[in-house]
């Protein structure tokens, strides 16, 4: 247990130290972004009729 708590705290640490960089800026705007793309098939998805998903899944498994 110990040595995770000491892995933790490093990460911790690291963490702290990146916040402001351009690193942490850009890995955040990317996280953003990949956020927004799942939102976005989610709700996509979500309109999709069962004839619809049907449909899919038999081109699917004509064309593998």
């Amino acid at each position: 247990m110990l040595i995770l708590n000491c892995h933790y705290d490093g990460q911790r640490a690291v963490y702290e130290m990146s916040k402001g960089s351009k690193y942490f800026e850009r890995d955040g705007k990317k996280e953003a972004l990949t956020r927004q793309k799942i939102e976005n098939k989610r709700a996509q998805y979500a309109k999709l009729s069962f004839a619809d998903i049907s449909h899919y899944q038999t081109v699917k498994l004509k064309n593998p």
